[in-house]
């Protein structure tokens, strides 16, 4: 009987431990568990909140117009380490008629931009070094990389950062 008390005792700890340990990890923007890639993928990709117009309603935006180093990001790679040469671009970036477009780029963090961030990065800009931008970040802050021109709407995107 004593031996029962002692198991049940052991699997209380055990079971509450757990429970705190995964609030904390929720509380601190953290992933309890390994998420495969497509479930990465999809928790990066955020609404873009795009603000439409019909101004370059009919400007070809490819699905993934942000580059990182060149190559298409991948979202299921992009994470609060990322580094690289980030650029914006219009046309399908695999094709030599591509162009990289003028961006900003801020950093959201409970629905508010991050102030210390946001003089830093704010003016048009062709390219930029991702790590600079993502060591003023916290994981779950909100990356977003808005087109400096208007007729390229559709290129804005909201990345969620995960550790």
């Amino acid at each position: 009987m004593k031996q029962k008390v002692v198991y049940h005792y052991l699997f209380n700890v055990v079971f509450l431990g757990g429970i705190v340990a995964l609030f904390y990890l929720k509380a601190n923007g953290q992933e309890a568990v390994s998420l495969t890639a497509a479930e990465r993928a999809k928790r990066v990709m955020q609404d873009n909140e795009f603000e439409r117009s019909e101004e370059g309603r009919d400007l070809i935006i490819h699905c993934n117009p942000i580059r990182l180093d060149g190559h298409s990001l991948d979202y299921t790679q992009f994470s609060i380490h990322s580094q690289g040469e980030l650029t914006l671009m219009v046309g399908d970036p695999d094709d030599d008629d591509a162009r990289a477009i003028p961006f900003q780029v801020y950093i959201r963090r409970d629905e508010k931009i991050v102030e210390d961030f946001a003089s830093g990065f704010v003016g048009g800009r062709m390219k930029m070094e991702m790590s600079q931008v993502l060591a003023k970040s916290q994981p779950g802050d909100q990356l977003i990389i808005n087109p400096l021109m208007e007729k390229h709407w559709k290129a804005k995107r909201i990345l969620k950062i995960l550790e």
